[in-house]
Parts: structure tokens; sequence; C-alpha cells
């Protein structure tokens, strides 16, 4: 992640405010976030009565809040809506002549419209177009043109618009198919492949279990003694690991992965292959960072060439090859075993899956430390 020196003074000059734009989760610290809103092909604004001008909705990151919770309670504080997907945009860096400060961006596809609550904003306007008289008239346009670029300006329900252009929307599959998804993975036998990770942790290391799905790494994590740490973004998952095994558990996306020098080893099983493959660099950088020097990270992936949606689902596949490319191409770790399996699940023996085993380089890609802001 990079660190950007944010100089916190208050930014008063809306129109000479401008911002450069930089991959999601690559920024920190994170001051703000926007939110780009879009409903039935059209934008949606706020009009700020103070600024008598429109704007996104947006504002302070609060204490204690992800950037996401701070994205949802702005959109509803400034809006009304309730009911919306937020899909993950990019990072930003703002300036002008009084200071300058990051934040992060994301797009809401709303479903339906809200009642507007008490605010500083006075009405909501859909719009097809930008209109002339905004508050941030040189960095709207801009965060705009970049979420209309990751979502294709799409409003419609996400559950029926899946495509590879938005796989943030595998995330909705895996809440509505929850039960269907632990009932088929709860059970499964993945014991050679916890031997060969854990020769590389420390007996009752800390791991964490990204993406942990039914919890079933965790809970043979913690049989064994492990400090274990589970991580999804599916709250139905979070909840039914945490009643399963008892771990620590919280909901996070990949993106928002906040550890640093934390664990002996990751265990990420069936989980990074829905993150797109230009976004995994930065998302694997992260992975790097919560892990202390020499720690172990186990990944797997789908055998294949392409990145593709299947049964709702966004897939990002891999071949040996190329999967050692991604591991060159993004540092800070050290490839110990690469392999090929098969699916251990009743019924799906000829589905193939690459597997890879990597330490932490020691010293590489541990980002500075956070300014406080």
């Amino acid at each position: 992640m990079r660190d950007i020196p944010a100089r916190c003074t208050k930014m008063t000059g809306h129109h000479e405010l401008r911002c450069t734009v930089h991959p999601f989760g690559s920024l920190a610290p994170l001051r703000f976030v926007v939110v780009c809103s879009f409903h039935r092909g059209q934008l949606l604004l706020s009009y700020h009565s103070g600024h008598q001008s429109w704007e996104t909705q947006g504002g302070h990151i609060e204490e204690g809040e992800t950037p996401e919770d701070a994205a949802r309670r702005e959109l509803y504080e400034e809006s009304g809506v309730s009911d919306a997907q937020l899909v993950p945009v990019c990072d930003y860096y703002a300036y002008d002549q009084e200071g300058a400060s990051n934040g992060r961006v994301y797009a809401a596809l709303v479903r339906r419209l809200g009642t507007l609550p008490d605010s500083e904003m006075s009405m909501v306007r859909l719009f097809d177009t930008l209109p002339d008289n905004l508050t941030y008239p040189l960095v709207t346009p801009v965060l705009f043109r970049e979420a209309a670029k990751r979502t294709g300006g799409r409003s419609t329900d996400p559950r029926t618009e899946i495509s590879a252009e938005n796989p943030v929307r595998t995330l909705t599959w895996y809440r509505e198919n929850a039960e269907k998804f632990i009932a088929g993975t709860a059970d499964a036998d993945l014991t050679p492949l916890y031997t060969a990770f854990l020769a590389y942790v420390p007996a009752g290391g800390r791991i964490l279990d990204l993406g942990c799905g039914a919890g079933a790494a965790s809970l043979h994590f913690k049989r064994l003694g492990y400090d274990v740490m589970a991580v999804d973004g599916c709250r139905e998952m979070c909840e039914y690991t945490r009643r399963r095994v008892g771990c620590s558990v919280r909901c996070l996306r990949f993106e928002e992965l906040d550890f640093m020098d934390e664990f002996d080893g990751v265990w990420a099983c069936a989980s990074l292959l829905h993150v797109p493959r230009d976004t995994l660099p930065p998302v694997l950088r992260l992975v790097r960072r919560a892990l202390k020097d020499n720690g172990a990270l186990y990944a797997s992936f789908k055998y294949g060439g392409t990145e593709r949606v299947s049964d709702g689902r966004f897939f990002c596949d891999f071949t040996l090859d190329t999967l050692r490319t991604l591991m060159d191409e993004t540092g800070g770790f050290r490839e110990i075993a690469l392999k090929t399996t098969y699916d251990v699940r009743p019924g799906r023996g000829d589905e193939r899956w690459v597997n890879m085993i990597c330490l932490a380089c020691p010293g590489q890609n541990r980002p500075e430390k956070r300014l406080p802001c």
C-alpha cells in the first residue's frame, strides 16, 4: 500500500480542488469516501443547501468504521438510499492550495430510492449527465468516469446482471446461496493441503483464514492449537464460522485487509480466485503486509487461462506458469511449492486446481508506517 502524505487541513476551495486516481487499496491513510450512485441508467446526485450545488454522496470515515461502512452510512444520510450494491472503484488523492487527503471511491448500484433524512442535503435528483452546477467540478467528473468504467454505468439489480466487468457481484451470489455453499463445502477433506501448509507455520502460530467460507480450515487449525483469525466478505459465512469454530472473525473484502506483520500463515483456499487478474498484485501485497517475515501463504485457483463468469460468480483461472508470472510481478514472496490437484468434493473429481505455497521475503513489500492524519 502506498502512503501519500496528507496535509489534513480543511480544503475549502471547492472549485479549485483536483484529484488523481489510484488503484483500489493502494493509498493510506484514508480520510474520506465518495459514492458515485447509479439508478436505472441515471446518475443520482444530492443537492447541498449550503454550497447550493450538486455533489456525490460521501464524507469522513469515522473512527472505528471501515471505508465500506462509511460509504453505506454516507449514502443513506445524503440520499436516503439503503438498498444498493456497493462496488469498489479506486482510491484518490485530492488536493488544493490549502491541503490534501486520500480517499476511497465506491459505485452504488441503487435498487430502490428512499426518503432523504434531515441533513445538509436538501434534495436528490436523477440526471442523464452531470449538471454544470457541481460542488467539485474538477473532481466529480473524474470519479464518476472511473465508476462508470468499473460498472458500465449499470444500475439494475446486480443479481441479474453478472459480468466479468463487475466481479464484486460474486459476493451477492454467496450471500444468496450461503446455505447451499456451506452444505457443499463444510466437510471437504483437505488434509494433505493442510499438512503441506502447516509444515511452514510454527506450532501454535497465528493463521489468517482468508475467505473462510464454511470455516472448515479454521476449525481444523484451531483443533491443532493454532491461533486463528477468519475473514470473509460475506456476513453469512462470517456468522456461520463464528458459531461453528468460536474463533475471531472479521467481515472484510480482500482490498480492505488492514493487518500488518501479524500472521505466521495465510490460508487462502479457493478465495483469491474471485479477484480480477489486474487487481491481484495489490491484494497480494496486502496479504504480504499481513504476514510476518518468512510467513507462509497458501492459495489455490481453478486451472485454466481465462477470466470468466460461471453460475453467477466471477473466476480468474491460472496455470502453473501464469501463476508463477503473477507472483513474480507481485514481488515479496518466494515460491516453495506449486502443483496441480483435483477437487475432493463428491461428483467434482474432474475439476483441476492450481495450488501454491510461498514464503514472505524478509523486508520486501513492507509498507512504510502509516502517517497520522
